[in-house]
C-alpha cells in the first residue's frame, strides 16, 4: 500500500520516467505507468485528507469562544481526524487544539446538565448545625453530632455548601 512516506520515491520514479526520451518511454509497459499514476493519485489523496482536516480544524472557533452549538462541527473534525492514519495524524498541525475543544464541550455539557440543588440535604445540614451547642459549650459527648454534621456537609456539592449559611458559625 502506498503511504505518504513513499512520496519521495514516487517523485523520483516520475522524474526518471519524464527524463526518458520518447523512444525509451515506448519500452515502459502501460501497466507500469498506470501503477506510477495510481501511486501519485494515492499520495495526492492522502495529502488532501490531511489538508481537509487542517482546514476544518482552523474553521472551528477558539476554545474560549466555543459553545454547545459548535459540538456537531467539533465532532465532525474529530471523526475526520480519527479516520487518518498515524502518519497523516502526525502531519496535522495543532491537532492538540481538537482535544482542548472536546474537553471544553464536555465542560459546557456538564454545566448545562448540572444536577439541581438538593434543598432537602441543604436544610438537613442547616438543621444539624442548629442542633449543635455553641462552640464554647461543646463537649466530647457532642462529637457524634459534630461528625454527623460534617459528614452531611461534605456530601454536598460546592454550590449546595454555599447555601448552608450557618456552617462556619460552629464547624470549622
Amino acid at each position: 500500500a502506498i503511504k505518504l512516506a513513499d512520496k519521495a520515491t514516487v517523485e523520483e520514479i516520475r522524474a526518471a520516467y519524464d527524463a526518458l526520451s520518447p523512444t525509451m518511454k515506448q519500452w515502459i509497459w502501460k501497466d507500469t505507468l498506470v501503477l506510477l499514476t495510481n501511486a501519485e493519485e494515492k499520495i495526492a489523496k492522502l495529502e488532501q485528507q490531511v489538508a481537509d482536516v487542517m482546514a476544518q480544524l482552523i474553521a472551528l472557533p477558539a476554545v474560549d469562544k466555543l459553545s454547545l452549538t459548535d459540538e456537531p462541527a467539533v465532532n465532525t473534525v474529530k471523526n475526520a481526524f480519527a479516520t487518518l492514519s498515524d502518519e497523516q495524524k502526525a502531519l496535522v498541525k495543532n491537532a492538540d487544539i481538537l482535544t482542548a475543544l472536546s474537553n471544553r464541550i464536555a465542560v459546557l455539557k456538564g454545566l448545562e446538565t448540572a444536577k439541581p440543588l438538593d434543598y432537602k440535604a441543604i436544610n438537613n445540614v442547616i438543621d444539624l448545625v442548629k442542633a449543635l451547642p455553641k462552640e464554647s459549650d461543646l463537649k466530647l459527648a457532642d462529637e457524634a453530632k459534630v461528625t454527623a454534621a460534617k459528614k452531611a456537609y461534605d456530601a454536598l456539592t460546592v454550590e449546595e455548601r454555599n447555601k448552608v449559611t450557618n456552617y462556619n458559625s460552629v464547624c470549622c
